[in-house]
This record gives C-alpha cells, structure tokens and sequence, in this order.
C-alpha cells in the first residue's frame, strides 16, 4: 500500500528521474474487474519494478497508465493492438514515488481469439519507454487493423510518424507499414 507521502506534484518530479524501471508482465494471472463500461473484463498484472538504488518518479493521469500491448504478426513484426487513446488537456497528472526495490501493479486487458503469438507490453513514464519481455497469449487478428473511422486512421495519412509516437510510444501499426 503505497501512502499519502508517496504522491507527489508533478512540478516537484523534475527531482525525481524515471529511468530504472523493469516492466514484468504475469500473463499467467487472470484477475477480474468489472468497469461497467467495456470489455473484456479479464485483466492481468504488469508490475512497474524500480530496479535502482534510488527513489524514482512515476507518473500517471487520470489513474491511467501510458501504455499499449503489442503483438507479433504473421511476418514476425511487432505490431501494437491498441493505441494511447485520446487525451484532451495537461490536467489530472500526478506521480507516486517508487522506492528502490518496490513496485507498481498496473491491470492490462487479456484478449481472446484463435490467434496464438507473442505479445509484449510497451509503457511511456516520463521521457522513457520502457519494452517488456514477450509473453504467449491469444488475440483477434483484427487487432491488428486500426478502426477506419478511429483518429489514428485518420491522422495517420496527415503525419504518420507524430501518430506512431503520439498513440502508439513508437510502435508501427499494420496499417501505417502500408
């Protein structure tokens, strides 16, 4: 349980450094949480491990994480299955001070379909982005395609590397290697 005294201003973490993260990913773990808003309902945890002799800023917004999962297509390239999503304004951001050798515990959705691959978790803290080992799972192969009517469909004809960095850390999606 992390206390009080370990949020902090987001204008007091320009002390704090937000390298030195591992991200471990436990696949294994089914962990059930009901948003009444989406699905799927089935998550598993990702622990955010600060591996430094040193206190760490971690920040969050709105009590989301910057983060996306990726998976391994047909042809062996990393591809994301999701993207950052919108967000409209500076407000709601906040960090927590990870001492060393503690953790963080984020929920990642678990997806469902026939195709078995490799996925892996891609996370932006700060300035870093922090890549984890792969991991088996399923997916739909239609994770693959962006929405046609999504924003990153549409953005990506105007300015392809800004929506690769902006919505997916720096992952290339299916759709805009073509």
């Amino acid at each position: 349980i992390i206390g009080l005294d370990s949020y902090f201003n987001l204008w007091d973490s320009l002390e704090l450094a937000n390298d030195g993260f591992e991200i471990i990913p436990d696949y294994a773990k089914d962990v059930y949480y009901n948003t009444y808003t989406f699905q799927p309902h089935y998550y598993f945890p990702v622990y955010i491990v600060n591996q430094t002799n040193t206190i760490k800023g971690f920040i969050e917004k709105d009590n989301y994480v910057f983060g996306i999962q990726e998976a391994l297509d047909s042809n062996n390239y990393w591809r994301p299955i999701e993207s950052k999503g919108m967000d409209f304004c500076g407000n709601g951001m906040y960090g927590i001070k990870v001492h060393p050798q503690e953790f963080i515990t984020i929920l990642f959705p678990k997806y469902t379909g026939n195709y078995k691959t490799k996925l892996r978790i891609r996370i932006k803290i700060g300035d870093n982005i922090y890549v984890s080992q792969s991991y088996y799972g399923k997916i739909n192969r239609n994770q693959f395609h962006l929405k046609r009517d999504s924003y990153e469909f549409e953005k990506l004809k105007e300015d392809k590397e800004e929506v690769i960095t902006w919505s997916f850390y720096g992952g290339e999606p299916l759709d805009a290697a073509k």
